[in-house]
């Protein structure tokens, strides 16, 4: 078991994605696991930040019944948001949650999204729910 841990650990720091065997939200030291920054060539990197539950919490995907999401991340040209963010509607949040893989977030979702992180990146802060964060 320890092996295990320590096996994904080193994986992660070196970049790699949870879906090519990296931390994910179930893995120690944070039950949440560590957030990987996606860099311009597609590569993932800079700083590993612990996850928190997002600012929704842990709900579950629907169109994945055994998985569970806080964040569904997405970006601009300034980084990465999450989707899931406290103005974002039920509505909204049912539909995002239905999205498969390879489909496009409907752009409504998107605006709410990147709209709440530019509050948050105007005033200093990460658009992402951390441990201090109400």
């Amino acid at each position: 078991m320890a092996d295990d841990y320590a096996n994904k650990l080193a994986l992660a720091l070196q970049g790699i994605p949870p879906s090519q065997g990296g931390l994910n939200a179930t893995n120690y030291p944070n039950q949440w696991g560590l957030r990987a920054y996606k860099n311009p060539d597609g590569s993932y990197g800079g700083e590993m930040m612990p996850k928190w539950t997002g600012w929704q919490g842990l709900m579950q995907n629907i169109a994945y019944p055994d998985s569970v999401s806080s964040e569904l991340s997405v970006g601009d040209q300034k980084g990465d948001f999450p989707s899931m963010v406290p103005t974002t509607t039920p509505e909204q949040l049912s539909r995002l949650l239905s999205l498969k893989e390879n489909q496009r977030m409907p752009q409504d979702i998107y605006e709410t999204a990147r709209q709440f992180a530019e509050q948050r990146r105007a005033k200093g802060l990460s658009p992402f729910k951390d441990v201090w964060d109400k």
